[in-house]
């Protein structure tokens, strides 16, 4: 389990009606951990050139248990990269339709080593629409 005594910046970084920043801690700050390595692109990171993934740029070129596969994988190895304590057990890729077009949506299944307590993330590839 994640140390409830780690707290970084919380997502979404807006300030709160008090003028403060949000904090996670906990299960909220691995399960924010484990989204940033998803998504974020390899190459973005300025001195972490090699972590990251292309998965964003994949996803549309392929459909159903082929890009679930493919979305695992790459998942577990941005994963690995950026936070080498948990492990990537599933991803599945769902398209939804919204009123501007197909958004894809990832739903993870992951596990911190040493714990028996399943994550489970559900989140939007912001700007992969079709």
């Amino acid at each position: 389990m994640a140390s409830d005594t780690e707290r970084a910046p919380g997502w979404p970084w807006e300030r709160d009606a008090g003028g403060a920043w949000p904090m996670a801690s906990g299960n909220d700050l691995l399960a924010q951990e484990v989204k940033q390595a998803i998504l974020i692109g390899r190459g973005e990171r300025p001195m972490l050139k090699d972590v990251g993934s292309t998965l964003s740029r994949l996803l549309f070129s392929l459909e159903g248990e082929q890009r679930d596969a493919v979305a695992t994988e790459y998942s577990r190895q941005a994963v690995h990269q950026s936070v080498p304590r948990v492990y990537v057990d599933a991803v599945v890729i769902e398209e939804t339709t919204t009123n501007t077009g197909t958004q894809l949506v990832a739903k993870v299944d992951y596990r911190e080593t040493g714990s028996a307590i399943p994550g489970h993330l559900e989140f939007p590839f912001e700007g992969a629409q079709a």
